[in-house]
C-alpha cells in the first residue's frame, strides 16, 4: 500500500472527512427545551409530594421506637442490677408532676427503699449502703410525651429477686406531638417485671 494513502485510510476509519454540516446539526439538538425542563420539574414535584408524608411518618416512628427502647432498656437494666447487687433498684422520673415522665428518669440503688435518690456527695461515690446512680435518661426530644396510668406516678422499683416491688404493674403511653393514638407506643410492665412494647394506646395528651 502506498504510504501516501495511509493517512487517508486512517482518517476514514476514525470518521474524519465527513460532512461537517451533519455534526453541526446534531450539536444543535443536544440539551432540553424549556418545556421539557418544566415538565420534568413538575413530575419531580408530584413525586416529592407523594413521598414526603411517608418519609415524615418513618421519621416519627423511628423517634418513638427509639424512646420506647430506651425505657425498656432502663427497665431491663434495673432488673438485672437488682439481682446482681442484692438491693432494690429504683427508676424515678425527673420533675414533680405525677404520671409525667417527659423529662426523663434516673436508675439508682435505693438502700432505704424510699424511692428517692439519696446521695451524700461524699467521695468515693457508690459506697456501701449509699445510693448509687446507675443511669440517667435525658428528657424526651421532639415534644414526645411519656405518661403512666396509675401505679408508677413518680417511681417504681425492682427487688433483689427481679420482681417489681409490691408486684405492681402499669402502662406507659409514649406519644408524638400530634396525639395520634394509633401510631403511639404502649410499654407494659406486668407484675412479674417483664416489659413489652405494643403499637397503639388508648389515649395521648
Amino acid at each position: 500500500m502506498n504510504k501516501d494513502d495511509e493517512p487517508v485510510t486512517l482518517k476514514k476509519e476514525l470518521g474524519y472527512g465527513k460532512d461537517d454540516s451533519m455534526t453541526k446539526s446534531q450539536m444543535k439538538m443536544v440539551g432540553f427545551t424549556l418545556i421539557e425542563l418544566m415538565v420534568t420539574l413538575a413530575v419531580l414535584a408530584v413525586l416529592a409530594g407523594i413521598a414526603a408524608p411517608s418519609f415524615m411518618a418513618m421519621i416519627r416512628d423511628n423517634r418513638i421506637t427509639t424512646q420506647a427502647n430506651n425505657l425498656v432498656g432502663s427497665i431491663q437494666l434495673a432488673r438485672s442490677e437488682a439481682a446482681k447487687r442484692g438491693v432494690q433498684i429504683t427508676i424515678r422520673h425527673n420533675g414533680a408532676t405525677a404520671n409525667n415522665w417527659d423529662n426523663g428518669w434516673i436508675v439508682f440503688t435505693d438502700w432505704d427503699a424510699d424511692g428517692i435518690y439519696d446521695d451524700n456527695a461524699s467521695a468515693p461515690e457508690c459506697e456501701l449502703e449509699e445510693d448509687c446512680l446507675i443511669r440517667t435518661q435525658a428528657a424526651l426530644p421532639n415534644n414526645l410525651t411519656l405518661r403512666t396510668e396509675n401505679e408508677f406516678s413518680q417511681w417504681f422499683a425492682f427487688n433483689p429477686s427481679g420482681f417489681p416491688v409490691d408486684l405492681v404493674s402499669d402502662v406507659f403511653s409514649l406519644c408524638s406531638p400530634d396525639g395520634n393514638t394509633a401510631n403511639a407506643r404502649k410499654i407494659v410492665l406486668n407484675n412479674t417485671g417483664r416489659p413489652s412494647i405494643e403499637k397503639g394506646t388508648s389515649s395521648c395528651p
